[in-house]
C-alpha cells in the first residue's frame, strides 16, 4: 500500500488509510467534485468550437465522478481519487502561476507606455491624461493607434423618407453622391 501513495506528499498516513473507507473517500470525492467546480469559473475562454472551457471541465468531472460508481475496488477508487487530487493541484499551480505571469506583464507594458523616453523617467497619470486631451483638440483619438482607423459615427444614416430630401449628403465608397456625377 505504501507504493500506491508514495507520490502523495502533503497528507499523513491516517489519511491514506482513511481512503479506504467508503464514506470518507465519498465525502473527499464530493470535496473534490466541488473544487473543481469552483476552480472551473475561472475559465472564462472558449475552445475553437466555441464551448466555454469550464463548461468541459465540469462535464468531465461529472463523467469522471459517474464512471468512478461502477468500480468496487476501494484501493482502485482511492488511487483514482489521490490522481485526481493531484492533478487538480497541479492545475491551479499552473494556472495561478500563469495568471501572475500574465499581470506582470500587463503591469510592464502599463509602465512602459508610462515612460517618458525624453526625460528616462515614469510619466505622471496626470502628464498622461494632458496628453490625451492635446490629441483630443488637435483631432486625433488617443485610443486609435492605426491610421487605418474610421470613425463610422460621423458617416450619416439615410432612412427611407430621408432620400427625398436634396440636402441629406450619400455616402458612396467614391465619395459623397453627387447628382451631377449620376447624371454624367
Amino acid at each position: 500500500m505504501s507504493s500506491m501513495f508514495s507520490r502523495m506528499k502533503k497528507y499523513d498516513a491516517a489519511f491514506k488509510i482513511r481512503l479506504l473507507n467508503d464514506s470518507f473517500r465519498r465525502l473527499e470525492t464530493l470535496k473534490l467534485y466541488k473544487e473543481v467546480l469552483k476552480f472551473s469559473k475561472l475559465f472564462t475562454w472558449q475552445d475553437e468550437n466555441g464551448v466555454m472551457w469550464g463548461d468541459l471541465i465540469k462535464l468531465s468531472a461529472r463523467q469522471e465522478i459517474e464512471a468512478s460508481r461502477e468500480e468496487k475496488d476501494p484501493q482502485i477508487l482511492a488511487q483514482a481519487l489521490v490522481n485526481a487530487r493531484m492533478a487538480l493541484d497541479e492545475m491551479q499551480e499552473k494556472f495561478h502561476a500563469q495568471q501572475q505571469k500574465v499581470q506582470q506583464q500587463f503591469t510592464q507594458h502599463v509602465n512602459n507606455t508610462r515612460m517618458d523616453s525624453e526625460r528616462n523617467r515614469t510619466r505622471s497619470p496626470l502628464e498622461i491624461i494632458q496628453e490625451r486631451e492635446m490629441m483630443n483638440k488637435m483631432g486625433f483619438d488617443p485610443n486609435v493607434h492605426s491610421p487605418q482607423h474610421v470613425d463610422y459615427s460621423k458617416i450619416p444614416i439615410i432612412q427611407e423618407d430621408a432620400k427625398q430630401h436634396d440636402n441629406i449628403p450619400i455616402l458612396t465608397p467614391d465619395g459623397i453622391w453627387d447628382d451631377k456625377k449620376k447624371n454624367n
